[in-house]
């Protein structure tokens, strides 16, 4: 099976998944999330000798390599995402409507909004969020090429050459989609606070209908605590995460080292570092408030957000999801995304990686065939170059045309020749399934052999059987026949074994169990049902029976239970039991009036 690789590169932290299953059903093979050491102070790099003591890019590119190294993870199928933080997001309207007439002119469209940069030193993609009376409403995205560049270095100087490189946004809501969380919530808010910037989506009825980058991240917070308070990093880390409080662990120091109070006006170190450490907090939860409503305020629609799906690194400090609840005035979800996606990997911080691994699960995804909002930064130079562009790049002016014909018509060749291997390729591959569906059946319900199914995995002597006997067939244009006449010999000797049935089972008539529901009812006088008393529905097949009823008087439910019961027929075909009718949940109509399903499972052997 192919495996798919999706890269997050963040600001403090790299993440890493290896996805398996399919699309429909993900699951994590492999994860990494590995720490990005901060950069040294001004006393460490006087300390170390060289003019190369510290280089960013080689301490990712090191990272990368350890982590691909350690999981053994291939470097072929691997989608990369890019922090949507520098990436250029604005809003435009288009008098077209359809795509093909859209990617025409999307360019010439976004360079008059764009006015810190050239349309050539940018790569632009969209997303359609809706449309107008006049035409389509687009967001574009123009990621500057300096920083994609400097980001695709890094990945090649750890061996890899990407397939696919997406935003971290857009991946995210690929993951989400995924997962079901739109199933669920189809109208939300998405706020993804990272260490470095914090994504902002609204999405209407699953599809993104506003999408936001700013600067702003838990990294600034944790960088004023360590400024004002003169804690080192992990210090300032660990305080922005705890809740605080009299516990002795909840201290930057000792208990015993604290000096006591003169008075009780006076506050302690901690009650000090504890005040600070609140208003630093508050104070980055109003930036936090006021960036999203800035983003939402001009938005205009019909299906108004419902929930606010809160991921990140900074989704863990605490009071941010209440703080924002409050003053956006929805509920707030802290989303793990490991508690919806199953993953062979334990993770020593497993709330931290469920808020944090969304962006890889979704380039992993887009690797196995989930296009997503098809956002896509391999272009213009950075694109792969195929076998054509390499060609002709060495051609010489000198090249006569008797050569280019010769050039022609192999290249054509080579065309048709994958072509026909990629077709044969998918009918071995359809055979195949085909096969392995069909022969373990056979061998466990006709030749009675055994065939044991747990969860996913399929394992016994039946399964095995037919795996041995596809091995064994030949690997040419042969093996779609052998196959194909093995199926054709199971197929006629089932014609012979069915062809000897003596005994045809009989199949109950349901306008029998329909006359003898009624006879049931007709048991007693009709005012004894009460004034109004309808059958709704009456669905019957050879499992079971469904009957619902409408009623005015509600002690006529227990009646109809009653007579349906004392039914010689239904209790002859019923699985048995004194209560072989079930009853329904009671429901109350407008009218007043009681609705009621009753069920009665059959016997299919009787």
């Amino acid at each position: 099976m192919a495996r798919a690789v999706g890269l997050d590169i963040g600001a403090r932290s790299i993440k890493v998944v290896e996805l398996g299953g399919s699309a429909k059903a993900p699951r994590i093979q492999r994860m990494a999330i590995r720490e990005i050491p901060p950069p040294p102070t001004v006393e460490q790099v006087e300390q170390v000798e060289g003019e190369e003591a510290y280089d960013p890019d080689q301490i990712i590119v090191d990272l990368i390599d350890d982590v691909f190294s350690e999981l053994q993870l291939p470097k072929d199928d691997v989608c990369a995402s890019v922090d949507s933080g520098v990436t250029i997001i604005r809003e435009i309207t288009v008098p077209f409507f359809e795509d093909d007439q859209i990617k025409k002119i999307v360019k010439f469209e976004a360079e008059n909004h764009l006015h810190s940069y050239a349309i050539e030193d940018v790569v632009v993609n969209y997303i359609k969020t809706g449309e107008t009376r006049d035409g389509s409403r687009l967001t574009i995205f123009a990621s500057p090429k300096v920083d994609l560049a400097r980001r695709i270095a890094i990945l090649r100087r750890a061996g890899i050459e990407p397939a696919s490189v997406d935003l971290d946004a857009t991946a995210l809501h690929n993951t989400l989609g995924a997962l079901g969380y739109f199933e669920d919530t189809p109208n939300c808010i998405i706020v993804d606070v990272g260490a470095h910037t914090t994504n902002l989506m609204m999405v209407t009825g699953g599809e993104p209908r506003v999408v936001r980058s700013f600067l702003l991240g838990s990294g600034s917070l944790e960088a004023e605590l360590e400024h004002e308070l003169g804690l080192t990093h992990e210090e300032g880390r660990k305080r922005v995460l705890s809740r605080g409080g009299p516990h002795a662990d909840d201290l930057l120091v000792p208990a015993a080292e604290l000096e006591v109070p003169g008075a009780e006006s006076e506050k302690s170190l901690t009650q000090v570092q504890t005040d600070v450490v609140g208003e630093r907090r508050m104070a980055f939860v109003n930036k936090l408030q006021r960036e999203a409503y800035r983003s939402l305020v001009s938005v205009r629609t019909e299906t108004p957000p419902e929930k606010i799906l809160l991921l990140g690194g900074g989704s863990l400090i605490p009071e941010v999801g209440e703080q924002l609840s409050e003053r956006l005035g929805l509920p707030v979800e802290q989303v793990n995304l490991l508690d919806r996606i199953e993953s062979k990997t334990l993770s020593a911080q497993p709330e931290y990686a469920g808020a944090v691994i969304g962006s890889a699960i979704g380039c992993g995804m887009r690797m196995m065939g989930a296009r997503g909002l098809g956002v896509e930064l391999l272009q213009d130079e950075f694109a792969p170059k195929n076998t054509f562009d390499v060609v002709r790049t060495a051609l010489s002016v000198a090249i006569t045309l008797l050569f280019l014909a010769v050039l022609g018509g192999t290249f054509v060749r080579k065309k048709q020749l994958e072509a026909e291997k990629t077709l044969n390729a998918n009918w071995v591959w359809a055979a195949k399934n085909m096969f392995l569906r069909v022969e373990p059946s056979f061998l466990n319900q006709v030749e009675n052999k055994a065939l044991q199914v747990k969860g996913n995995k399929r394992s016994g002597e039946a399964w095995d059987l037919a795996q041995r006997w596809l091995k064994r067939q030949p690997k040419d244009e042969k093996q779609v026949g052998k196959i194909l006449s093995h199926l054709k010999g199971r197929h006629r000797l089932l014609e012979e074994k069915l062809g000897q049935a003596r005994e045809i089972p009989k199949v109950k008539s349901a306008l029998e169990c329909w006359v003898e529901v009624y006879k049931a009812l007709s048991k007693v006088p009709r005012e004894e049902l009460g004034r109004w008393f309808q059958v709704t529905q009456l669905s019957i097949s050879k499992s079971r029976l469904q009957i619902k009823i409408v009623v005015s008087d509600p002690v006529v439910p227990d009646k109809v239970q009653r007579l349906l019961t004392e039914s010689e027929y239904l209790k002859e075909r019923s699985k048995g039991g004194r209560r072989f009718v079930e009853p329904g949940v009671v429901q109350t109509l407008r009218d007043g009036k009681k609705r009621i399903e009753f069920t009665i499972k059959f016997d299919e052997e009787k």
